[in-house]
């Protein structure tokens, strides 16, 4: 469980990385770049909390 746990928040990670990083490129606006910084935060948050959650079960 513990290696495949850190390969979930590995990938999510990028894909949330890769996503915010491709957006920023594409938009222009500084509005919907700080959106999308908060919603990126908001998100790894949650994540973060869902990991400590399933860890916290397994022992």
């Amino acid at each position: 469980m513990k290696a495949s746990s850190g390969s979930v928040i590995a990938g999510v990670t990028i894909g949330a990385v890769a996503g915010t990083v491709t957006y920023m490129m594409t938009s222009k606006k500084k509005s919907a770049i700080k959106t999308v910084k908060k919603n990126t935060g908001k998100a790894l948050k949650t994540v973060g909390g869902i990991m400590e959650n399933m860890s916290y079960m397994c022992k």
